[in-house]
């Protein structure tokens, strides 16, 4: 039956005109049949989909009451629904896998799946229909994500919130039943064990019936954080899948939200339900002390309802902070990622320790702000532990001051009703920190749905026979935030808020100032779109041409929907296909790569193959097409993703195919192959959109659209734009000229150099040629940032023996030979004293750690002297005084009568101020502490992995480097410190109070033995299990965040080809992957939480029974102590052993990230030479017999590399793909150290130079071009080296000044992430004028004017000339033409140097390769 309420909110939605209510984000409810009911099992929630009436929707929920069950469940499922109501409250289902990890490891729970009802995808779809109903009604202002988390799942909640009411009562019922009626029983003098036996079992078994409805209340809230949590998180993905543009949102935006934010959802549904409990305990609480100790008690409540406003105060000023804080975490994260994206243009500037620094800055600032946060939260723990003495305290100095008499009995049930109190206010911390933080996620979560999505173009066609039509459209960008810091004042009370605000503002967020100046300025967008209108019809081919940041990508974008049509239409028809200009690619196997979710053709893949040129490829890799390509196609170069991406357009059989400029990337031979095999080819019949710089291409288009300052200046077919005369005429015979020119030059060259080298003979041996061990060096060299992402690392790097820096054992992983990535290594045993060492070294020493440790265990001890004290004086009576009763004079019991009273008194109350004093230094320790060591490890694991060499990233994804720097950290920061805290403090309760207990009756100790068997049991168990789980959980994030990355990445590629789907599932995969051990870890504390209660209500029936057996030796005050403390165990037991063991298990992030701190293989290091502060002055290059090899089992990449460059000479290196052309930029920036040779400038071999001097002394213009987030002047000059007049000059040089000053803030125009607000052509220019202002003696060029016009092109080649005229120049080129001018030609082949020669020389000879080549380009065109 349909959902009657899911249609309503359905049709309300298409009845708005709200842009967010898209049905794209909240799927349709579908149709409930029998067969998926039963696979999911009838929810105990209104399903998504069905309406029932009456109890049948929570009949499934329903059975779990019956005591026991003997249902079968699939072996790989969690059992959740076939488990009787024991086995659900104690977590007896859970004991088969403890003990099973316990024996045999992980293994035993890889495969375990959630119920589908708790999975991912079920999650997103119930709570996306709530989001739906949600903006409908309250509107996308008040629309609130927190409400709809609530209503989604609001039928759990509830029941938790019942069974938190039950355990208030079952906890008051200890102190108010229990104990105050076995006190009265011992007070009477007439005890036995017959007679008292009743007392002890009663108070037992409530502490037992208490544990058992404590799991009841967990596990309802596990379940429902788990459906909660991850439906969020696959809510959020299928969001971005849709997002037409992300406006300030980054990566590290997305990282943060799943590594942290989702954390805060988590611990709010299971924490945040215990701040109803509190008001319980503490109203009934209220009325029982009042019969209790008259109006006398109220001082004591007050005192401790007084709490509350102190508590809230703090949440609210932790939430400020937490606010504060999230938005630096956003920009580290954000900026760490962006770093590690393109560490290898950063290493090639030798600008890791300087963009390090600027990363510490923000962690500095971030630190800041924690320490706020984490002294409040110490604060309000600490606090709440002393609350309860202070009350005690404060109420009996009250109520025996004022004449009335405290008896053990009162005394002793007042203080363990605080000590309920205290419970339930111990816990008021976590809930109110926990639902305070949500609020922040909640409305980060908001912001990310209320995003513009792309909507599918309805528009009807006007003609049938067009496949395009375009008409008088003028499109936008949509309007774009720049990503400040938001700087909220934090409230203080008014006293402290006028003196504080700039601390809050200023002072605390100096640091991220610096690195946000371009929140004063306005994010530049591509040039806007007006008045396009052309059409196309169904099989033609069209053209697009112009000068750089002409439009031409924005057009291309604008007809996949990613941009505002702001007027006129945009009509299409058909399924579309799209190349973007910079290739992306998925971490998997070529052939899925190419298939991209289509079914496999095997004759139409083969023809997609050697339509493409990637035959040879294939062959001489590993695995073949199976073989792993690495994390955003690491191994591969420019062109060879770039043909792998046309592979996957031609494969698509799409009616429409938008090609962003795919033949820049690659040699004018395989650009005329893929030409006229693949876009000429296989792709005709298709509608084809071809953006290119590459004119001789132009004749063969149906048409050619001509772009000019965002129109479109002309259009129609080749030779009727040419007999115009007009722009397109225009450009085309400056493009032929300049060819012509460059040829002409050449020709005519005479050189003084003779020396050339000889051809070697094409080797018959494929893998000379192949990917395997070039991987990428013909086609485009070094790589960088596709779309929002990442420089590729390593071009040339095989993908079958990636240098496994974390695992010697590598190789026998390995699932077959062509995998690249490096599986995630899961640590194994117990936490190393290793570990703790240098935690508590990197927090200040073992004399602070000390220092730290003993001023924890002074509160504690106060609260436990100031409770032996208040034995003691009960003890004392009535001192020396006489009482009266009728004629009969006796000594007086009363403590009131005591003429020390006063003195007692006063002793007493000094443990207030004395507690108080003692709590803030502990904190203000703590705070210091664990902070310190955070960005202390920080900053090491952070400089080491910034030295690690170029393999330890191409076979580290990384989403995993992140995840430490993200996820794990903010273990470290926020949730180790809270652990650890509790921990040590309860631990040192527990010691107090077993001490006090053996003090009142020495035999506890016997019974302390077996106790501490079955504990000692107990704890190697489940020690073992949840570290597992912990570290399973860990590792199992990263794919996670990988995913994300990539997809955020590729979003326009997979809206494009209509895969979100797919990528949605297989999202939705790795969240349920990851959901299982997260389950079961926390499931697993409740497991020992439950048999740690027993064995705390065990030590409360010994304690009573011994005060049974040998009262006869105490007195009533001795047997409250005792009974006091031993019920206080109840509670304190369990969670120590606990916490215990998830202390140990948060410790797995220090150990991750130490594991990081330990690297070994770094990049060597130099001391500095005085002797080359001046190095290079002339810039003479010389490779002596140079051989280089990417690992040690692969061929050589370089092979026996000998010629010279003198000082000022231009070198044009040429080759075709897989020739070794980029390996020689990679051994001069020593990215990869030599196997045999020599590398000399200026007769220094530079292996001898430390690599920062190396690499800041030359300079490279890499082919795709390496933006940062920030403004353009920090683009420029990084570091503040020069002035805007060098600034200018080197623009100028560069011919983009006037583009600059055309934007409103110029140098301070905002650039966004990799630069995405600059087309690639304009990317390429900056980098460009960056690289002039180094003014280095020797640059390298690699391909750097492939995205760039003709006409630009040649005045960048006579900037070359002119700016670079005193600079020994290596210039990597496809466009032959680009280096016919240059003094010599440096023909690569296999690695080897094939010919060197002049150009005159080299077309002079007939057998020449050079000469060969150009005549091939030349026919081509």
């Amino acid at each position: 039956m349909a959902d009657e309420e899911g249609e309503t909110f359905l049709r309300r939605a298409e009845a708005g005109d709200n842009s967010m209510l898209s049905a794209s984000v909240i799927e349709p409810p579908e149709e409930e049949t029998e067969s998926s009911s039963s696979k999911r099992g009838e929810t105990d929630e209104p399903t998504v989909n069905v309406r029932q009436g009456g109890t049948w929707r929570y009949s499934q929920a329903l059975k779990t009451l019956l005591p026991l069950r003997c249902s079968k469940y699939p072996e790989n499922a969690l059992p959740l629904d076939s488990i009787g109501f024991l086995s659900f409250i104690t977590f007896a289902w859970l004991t088969r896998y403890m003990w099973r990890v316990y024996k045999r490891g992980v293994d035993e729970i890889r495969g375990l799946e959630m119920r589908h009802k708790d999975s991912a995808d079920a999650g997103a779809r119930r709570m996306g229909k709530f989001w739906l109903e949600e903006i409908t009604v309250h509107g996308t202002e008040e629309a609130s994500f927190g409400r709809v988390m609530f209503r989604a799942f609001r039928t759990r909640i509830f029941i938790g919130l019942i069974g938190m009411v039950m355990q208030s009562l079952l906890v008051l019922a200890i102190p108010i039943f229990a104990i105050r009626y076995f006190l009265d029983y011992l007070s009477d003098g007439d005890v036995s064990v017959s007679s008292g036996i009743g007392y002890v079992i009663a108070l037992a078994l409530i502490i037992l019936l208490n544990g058992l409805v404590s799991g009841f209340i967990w596990m309802v809230n596990f379940e429902a954080a788990a459906r909660i949590k991850y439906g969020s998180l696959a809510l959020l993905y299928k969001k971005v899948l849709r997002v037409k543009n992300f406006q300030d949102k980054t990566v590290g935006d997305l990282v943060n939200f799943i590594s942290n934010d989702s954390q805060r959802i988590w611990d709010a549904i299971i924490m945040g339900p215990f701040a109803t409990g509190v008001p319980v305990v503490l109203i009934l609480s209220c009325i029982y002390s009042v019969i209790l100790l008259g109006p006398w008690a109220l001082v004591g409540w007050f005192l401790t309802v007084g709490f509350f406003p102190f508590l809230v105060t703090c949440a609210k000023l932790a939430m400020k902070y937490r606010e504060i804080s999230i938005k630096l975490t956003d920009k580290r994260v954000g900026f760490t990622n962006e770093l590690l994206t393109c560490i290898k243009f950063v290493k090639m500037y030798a600008w890791e320790e300087c963009f390090g620094q600027k990363i510490k800055d923000v962690r500095a600032g971030e630190e800041k702000i924690l320490r706020k946060s984490v002294f409040l939260q110490s604060v309000t723990m600490g606090s709440s532990m002393l609350i309860p003495i202070f009350a005690s305290c404060v109420t009996f100095i009250a109520y025996v001051a004022t004449g009335n008499n405290l008896t053990p009995s009162k005394a002793f049930t007042y203080v363990s009703l605080m000590n309920a109190m205290q419970g339930a206010l111990t816990a008021l911390p976590f809930a109110l920190k926990s639902l305070s933080e949500v609020t922040v996620t909640v409305a980060r979560m908001k912001e990310i749905l209320l995003l513009d999505e792309v909507v599918e173009n309805s528009q009807p066609l006007l003609d049938d026979s067009n496949a395009l039509e375009v008409m008088n459209a003028n499109c936008t960008w949509s309007v774009r935030k720049t990503g400040e810091v938001a700087q909220d004042t934090i409230k203080e009370p008014k006293k402290k808020q006028k003196n504080k605000k700039k601390a809050a503002t200023e002072e605390e967020l100096a640091m991220t100032d610096d690195l946000n100046k371009e929140s004063g300025g306005q994010i530049y967008t591509a040039p806007v779109l007006r008045n396009i209108t052309f059409t196309l019809k169904k099989g033609e081919l069209l053209g697009i041409c112009g000068h750089v940041g002409c439009g031409k990508s924005s057009l291309i974008t604008a007809l996949l929907g990613r941009m505002d049509v702001s007027s006129g239409t945009i009509a299409m028809t058909g399924s579309v296909a799209y190349v973007s200009q910079q290739a992306w690619i998925t971490n998997d196997s070529v052939k899925n790569n190419i298939l991209f979710g289509n079914d496999y053709d095997e004759d139409r893949y083969k023809s997609v193959i050697e339509a493409c040129a990637l035959k040879q490829d294939i062959d001489s890799l590993a695995a073949g097409d199976e073989s792993e390509v690495g994390e955003r196609g690491a191994t591969l170069s420019g062109g060879q993703k770039q043909r792998i991406s046309l592979a996957r357009a031609a494969y698509s059989k799409c009616d429409l195919i938008f090609l962003d400029d795919p033949l820049s990337s690659v040699d004018v031979h395989i650009g005329q192959h893929l030409f006229e095999h693949c876009i000429m080819g296989l792709m005709k019949g298709s509608t084809v959109v071809l953006v290119t710089h590459q004119l001789q291409y132009l004749k063969h288009c149906t048409s050619v659209l001509v772009m000019k300052e965002g129109k479109v200046v002309e259009q129609g077919p080749h030779s009727e734009l040419m007999s115009v005369n007009g722009e397109y005429a225009s450009l085309l015979n400056l493009y032929n000229q300049e060819k012509k020119r460059k040829t002409t030059n050449s020709r005519s060259e005479s050189s003084n150099r003779d020396r050339s080298s000889e051809s070697e003979p094409l080797s018959s041996d494929p893998q000379d040629s192949s990917l395997d061990h070039t991987g990428s060096n013909g086609d485009a060299g070094l790589s960088s940032p596709d779309v929002s992402l990442s420089l590729n690392f390593m071009e040339e790097l095989t993908k079958k023996d990636t240098d496994p820096f974390l695992s010697q054992k590598y190789e026998q992983e390995q699932e077959f030979e062509g995998q690249l990535t490096e599986q995630e290594e899961m640590e194994s045993g117990s936490l190393r004293w290793p570990v703790i060492r240098q935690y508590i070294q990197a927090s200040g020493g073992f004399v602070w750690f000390l220092c730290v440790l003993l001023f924890f265990s002074l509160p504690v001890a106060g609260v436990t002297t100031a409770g032996w004290y208040l034995t003691y004086w009960l003890e004392q009576g009535g001192g020396d005084s006489n009482m009266t009763m009728g004629n009969i004079t006796l000594p007086s019991m009363r403590v009131v009568d005591h003429p020390d009273k006063n003195t007692y008194l006063g002793i007493y109350a000094s443990f207030i101020p004395l507690l108080i004093v003692l709590m803030l230094m502990r904190s203000l320790l703590l705070t210091k502490t664990v902070l310190k060591a955070a960005t202390c490890l920080h900053n090491k694991a952070f400089t080491k992995v910034l030295r690690c060499p170029m393999p330890f990233f191409d076979s580290t994804p990384l989403g995993r480097i992140v995840n430490r720097f993200s996820a794990d950290l903010d273990e470290i920061d926020m949730r180790l410190p809270m652990n650890a805290e509790i921990f040590l403090t309860n631990i040192l309760q527990v010691i107090a109070g077993l001490a006090m207990i053996a003090y009142v009756s020495p035999w506890f100790l016997i019974a302390l033995v077996p106790f501490g068997a079955l504990f000692f049991f107990l704890m190697v168990l489940f020690h073992t299990c949840v570290t597992v789980m912990k570290r399973f959980d860990n590792v199992s994030r990263s794919p996670v965040i990988s995913h994300m990355g990539a997809s955020f990445q590729g979003v326009a590629t997979i809206q494009a080809y209509q895969r979100t789907d797919q990528f949605i599932q297989k999202h939705c995969d790795l969240l349920n992957d990851n959901s299982v051990p997260v389950f079961l870890f926390y499931a697993a504390n409740r497991w020992l939480a439950v048999r740690m209660d027993v064995l705390s209500a065990a030590i409360a029936f010994i304690t009573g029974l011994l005060v049974l057996l040998t009262f006869e030796h105490l007195n009533t005050a001795l047997a409250g102590l005792a009974i006091s403390y031993s019920v206080q165990m109840s509670g304190l037991f369990q969670f120590t052993a606990r916490l215990f063991i998830e202390t140990e298990a948060r410790f797995t992030s220090v150990q991750r990230i130490l594991k990081y701190c330990n690297l070994t293989r770094q990049e060597p290091t130099l001391p500095e030479a005085d002797t080359l502060d001046k190095w290079p002055s002339e810039g003479h290059v010389e490779f002596d017999c140079v051989k280089m090899k990417y690992r040690d089992n692969l061929p050589l990449a370089l092979n026996d590399v000998t010629f010279s460059a003198a000082p000022h000479e231009k070198i044009g290196i040429v080759g075709r793909t897989a020739a070794g052309k980029s390996s020689l930029a990679v051994a001069m920036f020593r990215l990869v150290e030599l196997d045999q040779g020599h590398i000399y400038v200026d007769d220094v071999d530079i292996s001898n130079i430390d690599l920062t001097i190396l690499r800041s002394k030359i300079s490279i213009i890499p082919q795709d071009p390496v933006l940062f987030s920030g403004t353009l002047r920090y683009n420029l000059d990084p570091f503040q080296q020069f002035c805007d007049a060098d600034i200018w000059q080197a623009l100028s040089k560069c011919h983009i000044e006037d583009m600059v000053k055309s934007f409103e803030h110029q140098l301070s125009t905002s650039v966004e992430e990799a630069g995405g607000n600059f087309s690639l052509g304009e990317r390429q220019l900056l980098c460009m004028a960056r690289a002039l202002l180094r003014n280095s003696k020797v640059l390298i060029l690699d391909e750097a004017t492939a995205a760039i016009d003709t006409e630009t092109d040649a005045l960048i080649q006579c900037t070359l000339k002119e700016a670079f005229s005193e600079c020994t120049m290596l210039i990597i080129a496809h466009r032959l033409n680009t280096v016919t001018s240059c003094d010599k030609i440096l023909v690569m082949k296999n690695g080897k140097v094939q010919e060197f020669n002049t150009p005159s020389k080299l077309l002079a000879d007939p057998h020449s390769e050079f000469r060969s080549m150009l005549e091939a380009a030349e026919d081509l065109d």
